[in-house]
């Protein structure tokens, strides 16, 4: 878990606390000095200017933890859900289109392939090739998409299958 301030110079504060995993079910070891009591009181003493702001990337918050009743309690919970592929393609687009570039529509099949479900991901990727200043390609999408993991072991065993032994080794 990470906190963060962000100061929008004005007399409101917002405060983010990334990776809330104690309000899920999920075992996460915390940090050894981590006391809910006192994140209890901290919230209980939260003056009206300050915004507290929870992340965490779970499907569901936990119903039996004391701390997880005690913040849907006192909090509005919204849960957000993954954008579908059609949602996702739009996003792509539109973020390259307003900055400027063109794309072919096999580059954004491919990306879309390519990238894992993490919008975190996904924003980061986009940005980078919206910040390019040249026509979208498959091979731009190869070239600067990072390579995940899952993209990778998909690409292995395809070259494998398909008996491409040259492509499977320099993988």
């Amino acid at each position: 878990m990470d906190i963060m301030t962000l100061d929008l110079f004005s007399n409101g504060k917002v405060v983010v606390l990334n990776d809330s995993f104690f309000l899920t079910d999920k075992q996460v070891k915390m940090v050894d000095d981590f006391k809910s009591d006192d994140l209890y009181q901290m919230i209980e003493q939260l003056p009206e200017s300050v915004t507290l702001i929870f992340t965490v990337k779970a499907e569901k918050i936990s119903a039996k933890l004391k701390i997880a009743k005690f913040v849907t309690e006192k909090a509005k919970v919204i849960p957000l859900v993954m954008p579908n592929d059609e949602q996702l393609r739009n996003q792509i687009t539109k973020k390259i289109t307003n900055s400027g570039n063109t794309y072919d529509d096999e580059a954004i099949d491919f990306a879309l392939e390519m990238l894992p479900r993490d919008m975190s991901i996904i924003q980061n990727e986009i940005t980078k090739l919206s910040l390019l200043k040249d026509h979208i390609t498959v091979e731009t999408i190869k070239n600067v998409l990072t390579k995940t993991l899952s993209y990778d072991v998909f690409a292995i065993s395809n070259a494998l299958l398909d008996h491409k032994l040259d492509n499977f080794i320099n993988m």
